[in-house]
């Protein structure tokens, strides 16, 4: 048998439905495991708990019933190494009536929405829509390119912490007619910790802002 490789991902699906039944399922290109689901909205709406593989989601309410259902779906997308360059294909299927939306969120951040709305003309009974998502928009892993740009925005944020110190040190000693070369022998640690914390503020301030 072919040992087949892939790349793991931790990601979320954020599933609305206000059709009577809805199904949302990888194709082709993956799979899912540590699959976890939450129901966020309409629990009292279902026909059944909602049911979930490592491929499929199914949600179920009565016919006709086109209240709002949300659930959450965390889990590890899977990608096989042959569609890391390529597209993952999904599908949602759906009653006649109303929508489905799937958000596809990465570290908090919608990257991907999918949506199935109305009635797919010249179709089964299931409104089948397949979307195909590049895999870039997950994505399974960041380019080596990128982690050494961060690597390099990070230490560069750093310096710039012990020279925002040192700038501030000299002109301190300069107002205050001070030798600057006394200051830094028998004051060591006002430039080590100083420059770190200050670094180290400048780095937490990059992350929250996606500057890196």
């Amino acid at each position: 048998m072919k040992n087949v490789s892939f790349k793991s991902v931790p990601i979320e699906y954020h599933i609305k439905t206000t059709s009577d039944w809805t199904t949302f399922q990888i194709v082709e290109g993956g799979f899912w495991n540590d699959v976890k689901v939450e129901c966020l909205k309409g629990e009292d709406k279902l026909t059944r708990d909602i049911v979930y593989s490592n491929k499929r989601i199914e949600i179920h309410k009565k016919a006709l019933d086109n209240s709002l259902v949300e659930a959450r779906v965390t889990c590890k997308l899977s990608i096989y190494e042959d569609y890391l360059l390529s597209n993952i294909r999904y599908l949602i299927e759906k009653g006649d009536i109303e929508s489905t939306t799937v958000r596809t969120l990465f570290k908090g951040k919608e990257v991907y929405r999918l949506e199935n709305s109305g009635k797919v003309q010249y179709s089964p009974p299931q409104n089948p829509k397949f979307f195909s998502v590049p895999v870039a928009k997950h994505p399974p892993t960041e380019p080596l390119t990128k982690r050494f740009l961060t690597f390099f925005k990070i230490v560069g944020l750093i310096a710039f912490g012990y020279l925002g110190i040192l700038i501030v040190s000299l002109v301190y000693c300069y107002g205050l007619a001070l030798d600057f070369t006394d200051l830094a022998r028998s004051n060591p640690y006002v430039f080590i910790v100083g420059g770190a914390m200050l670094g180290g503020t400048l780095v937490g301030i990059g992350l929250k802002r996606n500057w890196m």
